[in-house]
């Protein structure tokens, strides 16, 4: 999983959750960051899961880069700006979304769902 959230604290706990899951992460501050791993690990990444709202470059923008590497990635945006990340309806028609705050339930459910 790659995860791309500019909260440290947050992103810290979502690696450990994620990693006591099983997963391996891959974890960026920064959507720039994340480009650069999805280009050095390519189709190793299955999940690319982050924040829609970060300094720089909103996680769509960031996702549309990473799909053009990776071609088959799943990804599921994380919000708690709800009209940021509905706006033009692309997340809702395109990927996945959970609505911020969540359980950590609610996000392993989510991604078991997504990656099968």
């Amino acid at each position: 999983i790659l995860l791309v959230e500019d909260e440290e604290k947050l992103r810290a706990l979502l690696c450990e959750v994620l990693e006591l899951e099983g997963y391996k992460v891959i974890s960026c501050s920064h959507p720039k960051e994340g480009i650069e791993a999805s280009q050095r690990h390519g189709g190793e990444i299955d999940l690319l899961l982050t924040d829609v709202v970060m300094p720089g470059m909103n996680g769509l923008a960031m996702a549309k880069m990473i799909k053009k590497i990776i071609p088959e990635l799943r990804v599921v945006f994380m919000s708690g700006y709800t009209e940021h990340a509905l706006s033009d309806g692309e997340i809702d028609a395109q990927f996945e979304y959970l609505q911020k705050p969540f359980t950590l339930l609610r996000l392993t459910q989510k991604l078991a769902r997504v990656l099968g």
